[in-house]
């Protein structure tokens, strides 16, 4: 390489990580100088930055594994730093902080035990501009309280939802073959309550939700919002993939549909364990036998696959309820 491309190529690396670190020096200004306009400006920046440094790395061609590490490493910094600092403004709950926090740190002990092969993913992407979205929207927030006043706690939960689901489905995605076969097998069985006792999977895993949600029963709508968001989310990317390894459709080893409609039970405000005792029963009951046009729907080609398998149980459920409204109602 002569002298002058040589030189070419090291003032395009130092203009790359250049703006990486503007990042951080965002963040020192962000906390010091709290002012609304001013955090709103740099919030926007920085996700523009993030874009950048990539796409001038790209287009230049001259990425290297120290601009990579520096630019992951970076926008971890950041990105908790953003976090903490809406949380001191109780834009966001401490839970979702811990979830994103305990990924990163799945992500760099992954990385170091080689159980994840190669880099940022499309969901990762995906990850990382919804996040630059979300704060974007809370720094609008901060700068505007006006704005979007009545939409703001919905459109915040659903951030929250589609954040940690893309970000720990971009980690699943890259994880080595057999041990992504492991996790898809486990989540598919509702973390392997279908495998207790393999004559009845749906029952079983119904009865492991219902107990622990039944304890968990007090807590915020929107923590049980968030947390049934997800995991739909998670059935329409891990129903395919759980059935590709089992090679044929509608597996009765997989049980997070009967885990998602136990979750929408869950957001209902009905109290007390003999009315939970109650719904348990007949919900299995719908879904075991499946009458008055469950079966039907189970095979309508009306429906994709995923959303056949989840349709059934929702609709046992929904027969329950009719039951139990019935019941509260008249007896």
């Amino acid at each position: 390489m002569s002298t002058e491309p040589k030189n070419k190529f090291i003032l395009q690396r130092i203009t790359i990580n250049s703006i990486t670190f503007l990042r951080l020096i965002a963040i020192i200004i962000f906390f010091r100088y709290p002012n609304p306009l001013l955090i709103l400006a740099l919030s926007i920046g920085v996700g523009l930055s993030d874009y950048l440094d990539g796409y001038l790395a790209r287009t230049w061609q001259c990425a290297t594994n120290f601009g990579k590490n520096l630019d992951q490493w970076v926008d971890k910094i950041v990105a908790i730093a953003f976090l903490f600092f809406y949380y001191q403004l109780q834009a966001i709950p401490l839970w979702f902080i811990v979830l994103f926090i305990f990924r990163e740190v799945f992500v760099v002990l992954g990385r170091s035990f080689k159980l994840i092969e190669g880099s940022s993913n499309i969901y990762g992407k995906i990850k990382t501009f919804l996040f630059y979205v979300f704060i974007a929207f809370l720094s609008c927030k901060n700068y505007n309280p006006a704005f979007c006043y009545n939409a703001y706690p919905a459109m915040v939960l659903v951030g929250e939802a589609l954040i940690l689901f893309y970000s720990y489905f971009a980690v699943i995605s890259v994880i080595q073959k057999k041990v992504k076969d492991k996790i898809v097998y486990l989540i598919g069985s509702s973390f392997g309550t279908a495998y207790l006792i393999k004559k009845m999977p749906g029952t079983i895993s119904s009865l492991a939700a219902f107990l622990i949600l039944y304890y968990f029963s007090d807590i915020a709508i929107e923590i049980k919002l968030v947390i049934t968001l997800i995991f739909i989310l998670i059935h329409f990317f891990t129903y395919p993939l759980f059935e590709k390894l089992y090679q044929r459709e509608d597996i009765s080893f997989y049980t997070v549909d009967e885990i998602i409609t136990v979750l929408l039970f869950w957001m209902l405000p009905l109290h007390g364990l003999k009315l939970w005792v109650l719904v348990f029963m007949l919900f299995r009951f719908f879904d075991i036998f499946k009458p008055l046009g469950i079966k039907k729907i189970e095979t309508t080609l009306k429906l994709t696959k995923s959303m056949r398998i989840v349709a059934d149980d929702v609709l046992a459920m929904l027969y329950t309820l009719i039951i139990i409204y019935a019941i509260k109602q008249y007896i």
